[in-house]
């Protein structure tokens, strides 16, 4: 959660609440759908939309996976993103970047804002509404 200014209220600046956004969903052929909003200070963002898969306890998004060439077409192919969810029954869901990929995913963030690091805290008890992932 992360205070913005908005100079549309009162014709001039005022604070607007906004947070960040994480869904996961699971795809027909056995994969995952990631969609990340992340929004840092002074409002600068960070947007993450495609395919995943689950391996080793982490949810995996590569950006130079062919089924995310469509809506990732504008990324480097030669510096491709890799997004990890590390799932923690204590914790939550958290971001991270390896380091290879920190370049890549640069493509998906304006100029202060990054992926690695966001943490999603558990809201209500851990797995409660959501499918146990294989």
């Amino acid at each position: 959660m992360v205070e913005v200014v908005d100079d549309t209220a009162r014709n001039g600046w005022s604070p607007a609440h906004v947070e960040d956004a994480l869904s996961i969903a699971a795809r027909p052929n056995g994969r995952l759908w990631i969609s990340v909003s992340l929004v840092q200070g002074n409002a600068h963002m960070c947007m993450l939309d495609g395919l995943a898969d689950y391996a080793d306890g982490e949810i995996v998004y590569r950006s130079d996976d062919p089924g995310n060439q469509e809506q990732d077409s504008n990324a480097d192919p030669e510096a491709p993103c890799e997004l990890r969810v590390r799932v923690s029954e204590t914790d939550g869901l958290t971001l991270s970047v390896p380091d290879a990929a920190q370049e890549g995913c640069r493509w998906f963030c304006g100029a202060r804002a990054s992926l690695d690091g966001a943490v999603f805290p558990w809201r209500t008890t851990p797995g409660a509404h959501m499918p146990k992932v294989p």
